[in-house]
């Protein structure tokens, strides 16, 4: 049957419901091919959205070596919708389209098994409160208290609080955003993104990055700050993100493309979380097209428990998509 995905395939909730009765957190890495189903299908984190929708990811690497490589190149420049190529869409987009469900994924950065990364590149940064341990650390990751980046510093406050602990509104405000901004290399562009979209962008001068370098530990205001207040109608998420092209003569100090993006923090209006019922219509198929794999799924047991997962959270995106 040529409609017969031919991979076997284990779900990725059983290693997640392992890792968490173990105390420990579960990480995706970015999803670098589309998911659809039949034979040899290029696919990656098939599960993706499931995972998402039943808690079974915490948190999303959205920046690792295939990223890296695309932002190395110098020929590929920030178009104002990806550097170029899918991955931008397949991982960033899809993460906007799962929080525009009301689903709040923090983000983390790292190297892929095997493969050498230089000192400092694709790193996630996350807050800590009190002292620092492995569990604090892991903490705030999953509170989503900090952002990814190949090198500069981008920090996102919501009425002074940090992306984690967000925004709630009894009915619709106004909310205070502030940027904050340090890079050793050029950033030419920062964006502040809502729902998917960007509302807000400021180019930085020659001003500014005369500014940006490093902060000296007694000198902790020194940098870029860019202050935006949002009016808030209906619950949102805010995220910011910087851009910028570098040409440096040893190539082991930056990357091409400058790139830093926060977490995202979420505003509820009247106790309400976003919810897209385009989004929510492109889980559905992606759940559907799942479904079709359940058959190589290599034991019994394991298909029984996947078509669950599997239903629950089509139930989740159908509601939302009205269907």
């Amino acid at each position: 049957d040529p409609e017969t995905p031919k991979p076997e395939l284990t779900p990725m909730f059983h290693y997640d419901q392992q890792a968490h009765e173990m105390g420990g957190i579960t990480f995706r890495w970015l999803r670098a091919r589309a998911f659809k189903a039949g034979p040899n299908a290029g696919q990656s984190q098939p599960e993706l959205a499931v995972s998402a929708a039943l808690g079974h990811m915490d948190v999303w690497n959205v920046l690792e070596n295939s990223m890296q490589n695309l932002l190395d190149n110098p020929a590929r420049k920030w178009n104002g919708n990806g550097w170029g190529g899918a991955l931008y869409e397949r991982t960033y987009k899809t993460w906007y389209s799962l929080m525009n469900c009301g689903l709040r994924i923090p983000i983390a950065a790292g190297t892929s098994y095997g493969r050498l990364s230089r000192l400092g590149f694709n790193r996630v940064y996350a807050k800590v409160d009190g002292p620092l341990t492995v569990a604090s650390w892991a903490d705030a990751v999953k509170r989503g208290d900090g952002f990814v980046t190949n090198g500069p510093l981008l920090w996102l406050r919501a009425d002074g609080r940090l992306p984690g602990k967000g925004v709630a509104l009894e009915s619709p405000g106004e909310v205070k955003l502030t940027v904050e901004l340090v890079s050793r290399h050029p950033v030419r562009l920062v964006e502040i993104v809502r729902n998917g979209k960007v509302v807000a962008s400021r180019e930085v001068s020659k001003r500014d990055i005369s500014r940006l370098e490093p902060r000296e530990p007694a000198d902790p205001a020194k940098g870029l700050t860019w202050e935006y207040t949002a009016r808030v109608s209906e619950p949102s998420w805010f995220a910011a993100r910087c851009f910028g092209e570098d040409d440096v003569r040893y190539k082991h100090m930056s990357a091409s493309n400058q790139f830093a993006h926060t977490n995202a923090v979420f505003v509820t209006v009247g106790g309400e979380k976003p919810s897209s019922a385009a989004d929510a219509a492109r889980f559905v198929k992606e759940i559907d097209a799942l479904v079709k794999y359940a058959s190589n799924i290599p034991t019994e047991e394991l298909r029984a428990r996947a078509l669950v997962e599997y239903d629950k959270a089509r139930k989740f995106y159908a509601e939302m998509a009205g269907r």
